[in-house]
């Protein structure tokens, strides 16, 4: 057997004509969840059955079959039907066979089949068509044999076969201290060097910028509360001549150096994405510094109550960013065992503003992906609160431009002199400008987070550019919803198609004038349907029986027979209301929640 086929545990067997894409849609999905998936199959079926192709089939632990409503028809000449032969080979020797049912597929008797391909009947499969994509991609990894495989597990068991093989110590040593023996060998140790010295820049830079903030935010704090601000503006001085000072380009990741890191066990994107948010925090804290001072001008009447509030959200705001860092060091080093890391352990203890990195700490990808994630969800909320603060400051000033306009006016002022006063008083350097200037800067920042994080590309595949819509919808980015979408239009696909994607660009540039905010959308029916009585395929139900209809679950709990049900349609580019009274034994349709 050649050492490329044991590099499979999933075989993936489609029929070109109806299966293709499907086919390449899974090998994409298992492939970024680290599973090991053979799929491009048209090398191997050439000619004669080539026998590469059956040890394929004996080495993979899983395959998985795509049926379509032909698939299973009878070829002329069964000597060259691929696909017969691929099913038929994987039955033989007994694999854990996985059927994935297409539309309008339904089996045929058993008996009509041929005996080689008979059993196939028998074993549980999927239906791609009974919800969207993510949960038919679940329910497929929850019946796999096979585990997933990360790249750098692979590289730990070569570099552990060179040590075994120079007598560099035995495997019990190995397993119970060293999580990955790296570096080892002197280039591999000077290379490591290398990156050890960049990181350390970076993070030094970080706990300096971290170290400045902290110290501003505290020094406006204690001049709320004593009236003087004599300290503060000197402290702002500082902050400014030293963020002047700080080198951070010094610390970017050459390209030397990267091309270095793809020989490391490191994810070159976790190493690159520390420089990108070393960058991030240095470009946010001059702006936060400048509307900090504005914000503490004893000429802008701002409230202290409302200062503190926000001084306070800044401070919860640059603790979840040294939590975050963290999370990055971690995602950095999560192969590297402690021991191979002292040296890097002692520059960090000098880190006096970073939550201290130690044993033990999170190793495995999946919760770190979570801590970030959660980190990040907590950094929005802050922000959110900042923009409410914001609003109710305006709020406060107008109410304060009120009051003086009148006061104008029972001293002696027309109305129409007290509005002259009032506007003058509002000029570029009162409350209102900067009131006005930091909202756009949050809202510009939860922009650019959020597009840098979420940004749709034309390589996702449907399924990720439905919830990167979905992102974007909630933290109520249209332009950046409508971006996404108009990728997703350019896909084919079963569950979304052009009519969805009409209306959800419908949905999107109405959302604000509609009565609801979520609700779900069908995407078709239950086979063999192809219609409904009261459904056409894209209309968004919103209430059953007058109860909101955000989620999936609260349709099912609410539908029935004579159920009213409000349903909103494309009709001339916009959504428009109807309501209808559902009839009895209809067929169940299939649904997407326009929700996260």
């Amino acid at each position: 057997m050649k050492q490329e086929d044991k590099q499979y545990d999933i075989f993936i067997s489609y029929r070109r004509d109806g299966g293709v894409e499907t086919a390449r849609l899974l090998y994409e999905r298992l492939t970024n969840a680290g599973y090991r998936v053979s799929f491009d199959m048209e090398t191997l079926r050439s000619g004669k059955f080539n026998t590469q192709l059956y040890e394929r089939i004996e080495h993979c632990k899983d395959v998985i079959v795509l049926l379509n409503s032909k698939a299973l028809e009878l070829r002329e000449n069964p000597s060259d039907d691929w696909f017969r032969l691929e099913v038929a080979h994987a039955l033989k020797h007994q694999k854990n066979i996985i059927p994935v049912f297409l539309r309008d597929f339904n089996w045929p008797d058993k008996r009509t089949l041929p005996d080689d391909i008979a059993d196939l009947c028998d074993y549980e499969g999927v239906s791609a068509s009974d919800e969207h994509f993510d949960s038919t991609f679940n329910k497929l990894c929850r019946l796999l044999k096979s585990r997933p495989v990360h790249s750098y597990h692979r590289l730990c068991l070569v570099v552990l076969a060179i040590l075994l093989l120079i007598g560099a110590g035995g495997t019990g040593y190995y397993f119970r201290n060293e999580i990955f023996p790296y570096p080892v060998f002197k280039l591999q140790r000077q290379h490591f060097g290398e990156l050890l010295y960049v990181l350390e820049g970076q993070g030094t830079c970080v706990n300096q910028l971290f170290s400045m903030k902290r110290e501003l935010l505290n020094a406006a704090h204690n001049a709320l509360s004593s009236d003087s601000y004599a300290h503060f503006l000197e402290t702002y001085n500082v902050f400014t001549y030293d963020l002047q000072k700080l080198n951070i380009e010094k610390w970017e990741i050459s390209k030397d150096l990267q091309e270095k890191v793809q020989n490391m066990p490191f994810e070159l994107v976790d190493v690159k994405g520390a420089y990108d948010y070393l960058q991030m925090v240095y470009q946010e804290a001059k702006r936060e510094a400048d509307s900090l001072k504005n914000y503490m001008d004893k000429k802008n009447p701002m409230p202290k109550s409302e200062l503190f509030t926000f001084i306070q959200i800044q401070k919860d705001y640059l603790e979840l960013h040294t939590k975050y860092y963290s999370y990055i060091q971690m995602a950095i080093f999560k192969d590297i065992s402690p021991k191979r890391l002292q040296e890097y352990f002692e520059i960090v203890r000098k880190w006096t503003n970073l939550p201290k990195l130690s044993e033990p700490w999170e190793r495995k990808e999946q919760n770190l992906k979570n801590l970030l994630e959660q980190c990040l969800n907590s950094m929005e909320a802050k922000n959110k609160e900042l923009v409410m603060l914001v609003g109710n400051m305006n709020a406060s000033l107008n109410r304060e431009g009120d009051a003086y306009k009148q006061n104008l006016i029972e001293s002696g002022a027309t109305s129409e002199q007290a509005e002259k006063m009032l506007e003058k008083a509002r000029n570029a350097s009162t409350l209102k400008t900067l009131l006005d200037q930091e909202n756009k800067r949050i809202t510009d920042e939860i922009r650019e987070k959020a597009w840098k994080k979420f940004e749709p590309l034309e390589t996702d595949e449907p399924g990720v550019l439905w919830g990167k819509t979905l992102r974007f919808l909630s933290l109520n980015l249209t332009d950046e919803a409508l971006k996404a979408m108009a990728i997703l239009r350019k896909k084919p696909d079963e569950t979304f198609g052009l009519v969805g994607c009409d209306v959800m660009k419908a949905f999107i540039r109405q959302r604000e004038e509609l009565p609801f905010k979520k609700g779900i959308m069908v995407c078709g029916f239950e086979a063999p349907a192809t219609s409904h009585a009261i459904y056409k395929k894209g209309d968004i139900v919103s209430h059953v029986n007058g109860k909101p209809c955000e989620y999936f679950e609260a349709y099912k709990a609410s539908i029935g027979t004579n159920a009213k049900v409000q349903i909103w349609r494309l009709e001339n580019g916009r959504l428009v209301s109807h309501e209808a009274v559902m009839p009895a034994e209809q067929p169940r349709p299939m649904m997407l929640e326009i929700a996260e």
